[in-house]
């Protein structure tokens, strides 16, 4: 799959965006005790900013192996969290943990990187990265469309009981929908 060049400038964009969004609600968080969710927005914040860099290899300012090794760490973390909070109370931190793996993944597919740089090109808008198991690629783009499909339900609730305004927690899902529509695209353009 290829796409335009200026669809990943968008995507680059969009993904500065809510890197900068998390960063004001992490910031916002230490001001005041209400944000429950410092760890999922530490996550996305950082998240952002590696797929901007996937997207624009000008803005890749850490190398692909040191981003790995810091969303193998986050997905180490959710994992365990998940697994702490049993059944009932898993899917959030899971749902972080499938994100994390699929960083890694993404970060170090088979022949991806260009030799010295710092930067995943995506397939058909500079080298070209591959999947390094088209089945496990598929497998996490499908894990990645569920999250959105969670995430656009948990969206409808919060604006049901609220339908004139976008509740705090309804705009997290708005970033979260708009994070793993970018992850498939990036999923799928690897195939």
């Amino acid at each position: 799959m290829s796409g335009p060049a200026w669809l990943a400038g968008v995507f680059a964009a969009l993904m500065i965006v809510i890197a900068a969004y998390c960063a004001c609600r992490l910031a916002k968080s230490r001001l005041r005790a209400g944000n429950a969710e410092r760890d999922s927005d530490g996550l996305h914040l950082l998240m952002g900013l590696a797929m901007a860099g996937m997207f624009e290899p000008r803005l890749a300012s850490v190398p692909g192996a040191a981003w790995a090794f810091v969303f193998s760490a986050a997905g180490a973390w959710f994992a365990w969290r998940a697994a702490r909070a049993g059944r009932a109370g898993a899917a959030h931190p899971a749902a972080h943990a499938v994100e994390c793996g699929a960083m890694v993944y993404m970060l170090l597919p088979v022949g991806s990187w260009p030799p010295g740089g710092h930067a995943m090109p995506m397939a058909g808008m500079n080298q070209g990265a591959t999947a390094a198991n088209p089945v496990l690629t598929l497998v996490l783009a499908l894990l990645m469309l569920g999250n959105v499909v969670w995430a656009a339900d948990r969206l409808a609730s919060s604006r049901a009981a609220r339908p004139r305004v976008v509740p705090a927690p309804g705009r997290s899902f708005c970033y979260k929908i708009a994070m793993g529509i970018t992850m498939v695209y990036m999923l799928v353009a690897m195939l």
